[in-house]
């Protein structure tokens, strides 16, 4: 008998009640079973040999395997269920009814949609990633004066550190460390760390995403990939995905931003991306109820300019718009002075007093981080906007730990509120877009990626700006921008 997953309805979930009361626990079957009753449950490697499926195992072990898994799954909703109602978050348990139980279904159909890919594209993307990779390959074998494995950590620390005389700070148990801080360190040290971070970005998108891709999108008879969203993958609440990873395709390169040219529209559709413009810095504006961050997007202003101005005068204030935009999302993201300066490549002086005439401009906001700060460390805890909770354990760590976790707990502030809004956006538009014009892709972040029909993307699009824009009542607005192109790539 067939089951449609059209009108797909979930009354709970017992991994999502986990996920909800710890977002940093372990939130597998196995494990929860172990933590709550002591349980060892009937593990798949015991059940099905070595080379062989479910297919082959017979009935009756079968029916154990699954019927345990159904009565230990009812077992802990029921358990946690009751754990969230005598916590002092009981509200998360109508958070799991209200949001996230429905957002499955969401998660559902989107993996049941797919998205296309161009496989002739990636093919001609593959061998010309081959031949660059091939030509780093020859120039680093050429400076080094000899030909060595680029991919072995061992030999290249050898080359770098031995013979060619480089200095680093960082060993490891089994000699150099050879990872991307090491080398970044070193990029302006010889001529050859540039073309080995070149290498091994290109040999990464190649391994990670271009031949991956090939080999699903040969799967599928419509050239469509199917990639698997992690519910409850991160502790700040963002989506993360598997098989393919479609959430961290890098941008920066030009081969990165190649791949998402790659992802195209079904014939007669086009793709429409819909993204939350600084929505991070809108939610500052919103919890710091910052006067000037509030007059500044209520009307509409450029807001990095307006902390350029602020920081560096008017007449400064355009060339060092950049050097304000590093500052607004960096202090979000517990940026420092050294991090400041690692990034603007400046002294750490400089950097500091940047950061020091931020806060004399926004001083409200230096009493928001510093007073949310103080109630993380009381609490234990950081929260989103729809209460969603991430714990930390400050007591008896290291003082750079401590500091860690502030950073992380502050940061899961904003991470895990916009996830919080597009999630509720997601909901919504389920809820009032008829699915036959249009195709929920993905979500990368803050930015939903849909197929319309041709003809009626401009007027669809404008009624989920519509939706995503009124979603949640901020103290300002929020904005979305809207693109519609043929391929992930063009959509700015």
């Amino acid at each position: 008998k067939c089951f449609s997953f059209e009108n797909l309805h979930i009354e709970g979930d017992s991994m999502i009640l986990a996920w909800l009361l710890d977002p940093q626990s372990q939130v597998g079957l196995d494990s929860l079973m172990k933590n709550y009753f002591d349980h060892e449950m009937i593990s798949f490697k015991s059940t099905v040999k070595r080379g062989e499926n479910f297919s082959s195992v017979e009935i009756d072990r079968a029916c154990g395997y699954a019927c345990e898994d159904a009565v230990a799954t009812f077992a802990l909703y029921k358990k946690l269920e009751e754990k969230i109602k005598k916590s002092d978050a009981s509200y998360l348990l109508d958070l799991a009814k209200r949001v996230e139980f429905p957002f499955i279904s969401v998660l559902s159909d989107m993996e049941r949609e797919g998205i296309k890919i161009d496989t002739s594209f990636f093919e001609n993307l593959l061998e010309s990633t081959n031949k660059k990779i091939a030509d780093l390959s020859e120039n680093i074998h050429k400076i080094a004066g000899n030909e060595f494995n680029i991919n072995s950590t061992q030999q290249l620390g050898t080359i770098l550190f031995d013979k060619l005389g480089l200095k680093t700070k960082k060993r490891t148990k089994t000699g150099y460390s050879t990872d991307e801080k090491v080398l970044r360190a070193l990029e302006d040290e010889h001529e050859i760390v540039p073309l080995l971070l070149d290498y091994r970005e290109l040999f990464k998108l190649k391994s990670t995403y271009i031949e991956p891709l090939i080999k699903y999108a040969k799967k599928d008879e419509n050239s469509r990939i199917y990639t698997s969203f992690l519910h409850t993958g991160t502790a700040t609440g963002r989506l993360s995905s598997k098989n393919p990873n479609l959430q961290n395709i890098p941008v920066r390169s030009e081969v990165g931003r190649k791949i998402r040219e790659g992802f195209v529209s079904r014939d007669g559709y086009s793709l429409v991306s819909l993204d939350y413009s600084q929505i991070e810095l809108r939610l500052l504006a919103h919890f710091s109820e910052d006067s000037a961050l509030l007059e500044a997007f209520n009307n509409d202003k450029d807001i990095h300019y307006e902390t350029s101005m602020k920081i560096f005068g008017e007449e400064d204030a355009k060339e060092k718009r950049n050097i304000a935009k590093s500052i607004n999302f960096g202090l979000i993201y517990g940026m420092g002075a050294r991090k400041l300066s690692e990034t603007l490549k400046i002294s750490q002086k400089d950097a500091k007093s940047y950061i020091d005439s931020y806060f004399k401009s926004f001083p409200t906001v230096k009493e928001y981080i510093r007073s949310t700060q103080d109630e993380i460390l009381v609490r234990g805890y950081s929260q989103t906007i729809l209460g969603r909770r991430r714990y930390f354990k400050f007591d008896g760590v290291a003082e750079y730990q401590r500091a860690g976790f502030l950073r992380e707990a502050f940061n899961t502030i904003f991470q895990g509120s916009v996830a919080d809004l597009i999630k509720l956006s997601m909901l919504k538009i389920k809820k009032e877009i008829d699915r036959k014009d249009t195709k929920m892709l993905l979500q990368v972040h803050d930015e939903l990626i849909f197929e319309i029909e041709e003809e009626k993307s401009k007027d669809i699009s404008l009624k989920i700006k519509d939706i995503m824009e009124q979603i949640y009542r901020l103290k300002i607005p929020l904005k979305c921008g809207v693109c519609v192109a043929k391929n992930w790539g063009s959509l700015k």
